[in-house]
């Protein structure tokens, strides 16, 4: 018998010879090539040919990029636009100072008024960045153009002094021609500049004008505290305290809930297009979940939908996108935290079965709603550092209970503890507002509230996610993909965790949004994405890591894709032979794969061209320490094009007749007539003495 491992061990070594012989010229023709062009690179200057052959295609592609920044400028930046939405900044911005100075005038009971001024000051501070963005951007880009096209004028500038008089009698007309295209350029830059500066000057103004009310509203507000004094928070049992909350009380503070302010209408013109969206949404899940109600309570994480319907839908509406109403009034976060609030207690008593449970729920809701209430009315820092204390005092109690209580129902140690240390964490809420450390207080009682409320919603949220996947695949009738419907558990598994990871990432972005790392969800993600380290001159951030990851899964993906939806139909058509389908399905997620691979070494910043010394060297590698392995993979490769044995062919192992089940790149599985897989590496194969459809292993 001939054994295959001879032969194929020979081509291998042979083709592993070529590719590094390739490999290594290309890197030598490569830095030869790199140091003959080094010296001239130094004794030569990146300077145009002012040869007159040269020099008339030169002034041709000046009036070609002239004529393009004409098309360039002359489209519509709306200017009046943009000066429209900073008037009307500006108007507001007037208003708020003359209410300002009308209080400062009134110089009685100030602490109320000035904070609901300075939350108006946010909002104006917000809508200010966001109508001066576009000049802005403008500015940035025609300033770009202007360092070019001044570049190109400093350029033709010093060839025009290293002329001779000759020359300059051969080539001074078009050279002139060419410097005057340059100037117009210039020119028109600068006349289009000129409006950008004025609005961007405009912003700048405005911005100085917020910054100055907010400066001197604040210091009214310390003042009105503690009559100027360093000590603001005195001791929660001190006279200072008592005085202080006197002179802050306000007798009219449920008055507030019905007065409307210009911050108001503002918030509503700027998410206007975001309030209506919800709307739209609650109504179509809403009608959707009624109308689907029998098919949703066949699947087993959406069963509580279908009893709760409108619950479920405010709740999906109104959660997710409740940290983008940015600087909304009080009374509407009030709203939308009630809202929300009510929507998953009534969910919970479904979701949860632990008593404990659904009374820590409503805690939370409670404190979380009171504290958007009382913001809304007013009520003054004296005032909340007592509430703070009260309702941290109740719920040391009834986080020792519920621990107590999660302990003897055998929820787990990680409940458990958790319970205790937020029985703690109360604890020390309530000595640092006894002594008068009320920031560290309010950090600790506020923040890990909201941040144990989202966690619950976000929860809630992947469970209704995770359930939406499996209602569509199994009991919708929306049309999927045929590989879909074939393999619904797979496509299920795969898309949930996609989708929960993308849950979770905008989960992070919201909780360093509650912790007040960032200000907002979409800056905290961008944050995120910046964050990286630095590798030689290259950065590597989390955004391209994450962009190289999508790129080399999409290409698996779409390999997966083109197989299930293109290859199946052509298969049928063509009657392809099974070993044949395998050895072609293989081949285009190899190929797939290995494009996706490079692209994703591309977005990291990798040059192809850098990594000949580094295949060189993983070359000389897998020629000692991997032989094997490499041996195996280029089998594989041989038995996929050349196919002497196919899936699906009767083949003896040993004395023992067995059936080819899957043909890999390393191995081949074969499966005897005993119902046992066995492994094979490819460079055990061995080819038939006879032509007949045998084969020995």
């Amino acid at each position: 018998m001939h054994r295959i491992s001879d032969m194929q061990n020979f081509r291998i070594r042979i083709f592993l010879l070529l590719f590094l012989l390739m490999m290594s010229s290309e890197g030598i023709a490569a830095d030869g090539a790199g140091e003959e062009q080094s010296p001239a690179s130094k004794n030569t200057k990146a300077t145009v040919s002012w040869e007159l052959p040269n020099l008339i295609p030169k002034v041709a592609e000046l009036s070609v990029r002239l004529s393009e920044l004409h098309q360039e400028l002359a489209v519509d930046k709306d200017l009046p636009a943009i000066e429209h939405r900073l008037s009307r900044v500006e108007t507001e911005v007037e208003k708020t100072a003359a209410q300002f100075e009308r209080l400062k005038s009134a110089n009685k009971n100030l602490y109320i008024p000035l904070t609901q001024l300075n939350r108006t000051l946010d909002l104006l501070r917000l809508q200010l960045e966001k109508a001066a963005k576009p000049a802005t951007i403008g500015v940035k880009q025609l300033s770009s153009l202007y360092k070019k096209w001044n570049h190109e004028r400093q350029r033709w500038q010093a060839a025009a002094a290293e002329l001779t008089v000759e020359e300059q009698d051969g080539i001074g007309l078009v050279f002139t021609k060419g410097q005057s295209t340059i100037f117009k350029a210039l020119g028109l830059i600068r006349q289009s500049l000129q409006p950008s500066l004025v609005l961007q000057g405009k912003a700048a103004h405005l911005r100085v004008r917020i910054a100055d009310i907010t400066a001197e509203s604040n210091r009214l507000i310390q003042a009105a505290l503690g009559d100027g004094r360093v000590d603001a928070y005195p001791p929660l049992m001190s006279y200072n305290y008592w005085s202080q909350l006197k002179r802050t009380w306000h007798p009219h503070m449920m008055k507030n809930l019905l007065r409307a302010r210009s911050s108001d209408h503002l918030f509503f013109a700027q998410q206007r297009g975001l309030i209506i969206f919800q709307v739209g949404l609650a109504l179509f899940l809403i009608i959707g979940i009624y109308r689907n109600r029998e098919t949703i309570e066949r699947t087993q994480k959406l069963e509580f939908m279908a009893t709760r319907p409108v619950s479920a839908g405010l709740f999906l509406a109104t959660g997710p996108f409740h940290p983008f109403h940015t600087l909304s009034p009080t009374w509407w976060q009030t709203l939308l935290t009630a809202l929300m609030g009510i929507c998953l207690l009534r969910l919970a008593n479904l979701l949860f079965k632990g008593t404990w449970k659904r009374w820590l729920l409503c805690y939370l809701v409670i404190i979380l709603v009171s504290i958007n209430f009382l913001y809304t009315i007013g009520l003054s820092i004296p005032a909340f550092r007592l509430f703070f204390f009260l309702a941290s005092a109740v719920g040391v109690y009834f986080f020792l209970r519920w621990a107590r209580a999660a302990s003897n129902e055998g929820d787990g140690i990680l409940l458990t503890a958790g319970l205790w240390l937020g029985a703690c964490c109360l604890i020390v809420v309530l000595v640092a507002e006894f002594i008068g450390m009320s920031m560290p207080a309010k950090y600790l009682f506020y923040m890990p509230a909201r941040a144990i409320g989202l966690t619950i919603g976000w929860w809630v949220l992947m469970r209704f996610v995770g359930g939406g996947l499996e209602w569509i695949v199994r009991h919708s009738d929306w049309p999927l993909p045929a590989m879909v419907r074939q393999n619904p558990d797979a496509a299920i598994r795969r898309s949930t965790i996609i989708l929960n990871s993308l849950l979770v990432v905008v989960y992070v972005c919201m909780l360093l949004v509650i912790w007040e790392i960032y200000p907002d969800p979409i800056t905290a993600f961008n944050g995120v994405l910046t964050m990286g380290v630095t590798v030689g001159e290259q950065r590597i951030t989390i955004r391209l890591i994450l962009e190289a990851a999508a790129l080399a899964l999409g290409a698996y993906i779409s390999a997966r894709v083109i197989q299930g939806l293109f290859l199946t139909k052509i298969y049928e058509l063509r009657q392809v032979d099974p070993g044949v389908r395998f050895s072609i399905n293989h081949l285009v997620t190899y190929a797939f794969v290995f494009a996706g691979f490079l692209l994703a070494l591309a977005v990291l910043g990798f040059r192809l061209n850098q990594l000949t010394i580094m295949i060189s060297a993983l070359g000389v590698g897998a020629g000692f320490g991997l032989k094997e392995i490499v041996n195996n993979f280029m089998g594989g490769l041989i038995l996929l094009f050349e196919r002497p044995v196919r899936v699906g062919d009767a083949i003896e192992l040993e004395g023992q007749w067995s059936e080819v089940k899957e043909i890999g790149l390393r191995a081949t599985r074969i499966r005897t007539y005993d119902n046992v897989d066995v492994i094979v590496p490819k460079t055990t194969t061995e080819w038939p003495p006879d032509p007949n459809p045998r084969f020995c292993f």
